[in-house]
């Protein structure tokens, strides 16, 4: 039922209750253009401190291209891999990919930093000195950071400081707002975002030029670019979740997962049915994704214009069908708008997945009996060796020993990092 209307011209602000959730949003009536700018690459990432391997040695690799960005991490500007390779970076408990740039978190027992590389043209590695080169971001020396993720251009850092309050932190391009500080001034240092300040965040996921964040009093919050305006103060768009979520952001796309009543909700850009939900728009507000309903979605991921759910060893893939990328074979010719689920990845091919990554237009998936990849293998982004533009359109398996030592994977533009424990890694 609706419980308010206020119109302001062509554009009304509406409040919906649907299962004791209220959902705010912006419906802009105005625009009926359809944008078809090249979608250059996805934004898909969100960390909350709870990976297991608080007490071990972990090994990262990289594989892929940077071009002039330092991006794999190695020190150089420009290089390729085309097979997974080792970085000189020890103790990292987690990883964080924007489409530029990276964050990772270090901790050897002695010592925690937060260390950054890759791109700063617009400050995303909240520092100053050699940004091809991991370096730790000296501001959040001694604090205690527990979630954090990357965007186009853009990073959050949630920290907890020594007085045991929650603050959140936002550093880089902040052309739509999507700092969340009421303006679009670029930041080249972490500003405080004061509309959050004292809320625990559960999940935090940042897209190409936006930012979606949960709290722990029940709120989930949009900031940045939304259809075609800009949201630079954190906007109330769901009340009421006082159960756990998962966030996934693409280039202008949300899904968000509730675990505890099992149902998947999705807004945002839908011109290759991103969404899920049976149609095709520029923009869709908040919807349920009545398919997935009654199901517990372990993992999420986001790529350009596709969407993946992690269901019961099942996953299931929707949205754009350009260069393989939804993995289930040469005769499938247009978009999907609902989910589907691959066949390749079921209980009898000893197939059981444990991760989902996405990037601009390719997939990986993490499962018992390895790694697998698919869609466009330009610049080995796909860890096969490939030198060229070859598009796969069923799962390959990648040749990386010891999978099962896998305890994270991420991806995004054209290059990928998996975090392996053990000190010696394949």
């Amino acid at each position: 039922a609706v419980v308010s209307t206020q119109s302001t011209g062509e554009r009304g602000e509406m409040k919906r209750a649907t299962n004791n959730i209220l959902l705010t949003y912006f419906v802009n009536c105005s625009s009926k253009r359809i944008n078809r700018t090249p979608l250059r690459y996805f934004q898909r990432s969100y960390h909350v401190n709870n990976v297991d391997n608080a007490n071990e040695d972990t090994v990262l690799y990289s594989w892929g291209s940077c071009w002039s960005n330092g991006l794999l991490g190695t020190g150089k500007e420009a290089e390729k891999h085309l097979t997974p390779q080792v970085l000189p970076i020890k103790n990292v408990k987690w990883i964080e990919t924007g489409a530029n740039h990276i964050l990772a978190f270090v901790d050897d027992g002695n010592r925690k930093e937060l260390l950054s590389w890759g791109e700063n043209k617009f400050g995303q590695l909240g520092r100053n000195g050699k940004p091809h080169q991991p370096n730790p971001i000296e501001f959040f020396q001694g604090k205690e950071i527990y979630a954090a993720s990357c965007g186009g251009e853009h990073s959050i850092v949630c920290v907890k400081n020594v007085q045991n309050e929650f603050q959140t932190f936002a550093f880089g391009l902040s052309e739509h707002g999507q700092l969340g500080l009421n303006d679009k001034q670029n930041r080249d240092s972490p500003s405080e975002i004061v509309a959050l300040r004292n809320k625990k965040v559960k999940a935090v996921s940042c897209g190409q030029n936006f930012s979606v964040i949960a709290t722990g009093d029940g709120n989930v919050y949009f900031f940045g670019r939304k259809d075609e305006e800009n949201i630079v103060l954190p906007l109330t768009l769901l009340q009421g979740i006082n159960e756990d979520i998962n966030i996934s952001c693409g280039w202008g796309h949300s899904i968000i997962s509730l675990q505890n009543s099992k149902r998947v909700l999705s807004f945002g850009c839908n011109i290759h049915g991103q969404l899920g939900t049976g149609t095709k728009n520029q923009w869709q507000d908040i919807s349920e994704i009545k398919s997935l309903s009654g199901h517990r979605v372990s993992s999420l991921a986001c790529g350009s214009t596709l969407s993946l759910a992690l269901i019961d060893n099942n996953v299931f893939i929707w949205g754009s069908v350009g260069d393989g990328k939804l993995g289930i074979g040469e005769t499938q010719k247009e978009d999907l708008l609902l989910p589907h689920r691959i066949p390749f990845f079921d209980r009898s091919q000893n197939t059981e997945v444990t991760k989902i990554a996405a990037g601009t237009d390719h997939v990986i998936v993490q499962s018992k009996s390895g790694l697998f990849g698919w869609g466009f293998g330009q610049h080995g982004v796909l860890g096969l060796e490939e030198r060229g533009l070859k598009t796969f359109h069923t799962p390959q398996k990648i040749p990386f020993k010891h999978p099962e030592n896998i305890v994270d994977i991420k991806e995004k533009r054209d290059f990928f990092f998996a975090l392996f424990k053990g000190k010696k890694g394949s």
